[in-house]
């Protein structure tokens, strides 16, 4: 599990469970916290352990052990989340729809300033490149003007200097898409935080 505090990732977790255990097949649950090494740490215990298969949500820089795991034919499957050059059953989302579907929507309630926020853009985490992509290709469906400022892409700690510097530009956003729960629950704090200097005061309509 690349980081258990995504619900996504809690709620995949329940209904994979469910399933298993349904046919008496007993499951471990190992949490990566979005980090490699320890990912790496776990898949190999679970490889000691002689686990059957794998179902495991990618962090980003264990290619090499991924390819020990299909070399030794244990079954494995990747969700949310490819891996460049390996061959591996993947579940995944469609996350330019969903970014195109929100801009889209916005755009229909007459917001043309929209800003993105995702966590870093990284190439082995495919959901937040691809996410910025929907973005950009709706916008322009849009015929809204694309504004490198409306971009924030950063490690979490960091969003409220982001959302601060945001809200400095002159001409601000009047609309912020959320890449993921973790970024919508920290904009989510930010206001409720910024309760005296709210920049949603000055902003005129918002969503």
């Amino acid at each position: 599990m690349a980081n258990i505090r995504h619900a996504f990732s809690t709620e995949m977790i329940r209904i994979i469970e469910n399933a298993l255990e349904a046919q008496d097949i007993y499951v471990i649950i190992c949490n990566a916290d979005d980090n490699p090494q320890k990912e790496e740490h776990h898949i190999r215990a679970l490889l000691s352990r002689k686990v059957d298969g794998l179902i495991i949500f990618p962090t980003e820089t264990n290619a090499t052990i991924y390819r020990q795991i299909l070399k030794e034919e244990i079954p494995v499957v990747f969700i949310d989340r490819i891996v460049d050059g390996l061959s591996v059953d993947t579940i995944l989302l469609d996350n330019q729809m969903a970014a195109s579907l929100a801009v889209s929507t916005l755009a229909a309630s007459g917001h043309n300033k929209i800003a993105m926020l995702t966590l870093p853009t990284r190439s082995a985490i495919s959901p937040r490149i691809e996410r910025i992509e929907g973005y950009k290709t709706a916008l322009t469906a849009c015929k809204i003007p694309f504004n490198p400022d409306y971009i924030y892409s950063d490690e979490l700690h960091t969003l409220p200097a982001g959302l601060t510097k945001i809200f400095q530009l002159a001409d601000r956003p009047n609309a912020l898409i959320a890449g993921n729960d973790l970024i919508l629950r920290e904009i989510l704090h930010f206001f409720k935080s910024s309760k005296t200097n709210n920049p949603l005061r000055r902003s005129g309509n918002w969503h």
